[in-house]
């Protein structure tokens, strides 16, 4: 078994490029202007064979905010671009089969901000 509770470096690591580093878990702190990215794991499922561990399946929520709609499109297709369909090793891991689970859109009037939910799922292995 590897421990995938981490999986979030790799996603932060990733995307930090797309919105100059600006890539948080679970939530951001005040002050911190659009665009940025928030990520959190929202489910880890581990396969088993009777011959012992096989992978884990992470599915990850990917929220992007940006002042516009036009970038928070753009933002997230970049995004899905990166993690789609990789095939890489990342700490000693090998991440697989990454695709999209659900995406989603909203306005936030609080933050007057566009708002795009992508969910992915990803396989994970030694």
């Amino acid at each position: 078994m590897i421990n995938t509770l981490n999986f979030g470096k790799y996603i932060q690591s990733s995307l930090a490029p797309i919105v100059a580093n600006k890539v948080y878990p679970i939530v951001v702190r005040n002050g911190i202007t659009a665009p940025f990215i928030v990520y959190k794991r929202v489910a880890l499922n581990d396969e088993n064979s009777k011959d012992g561990y096989i992978e884990d399946r992470v599915s990850m929520e990917m929220v992007i905010v940006a002042p516009t709609y036009a970038q928070s499109i753009e933002l997230a297709t970049k995004v899905r671009e990166k993690l789609e369909k990789q095939n890489v090793r990342f700490e000693g891991y090998n991440i697989n089969d990454a695709s999209i689970t659900l995406a989603t859109e909203e306005y936030s009037d609080e933050e007057n901000m566009f708002v795009q939910r992508l969910q992915m799922s990803f396989t994970i292995n030694n």
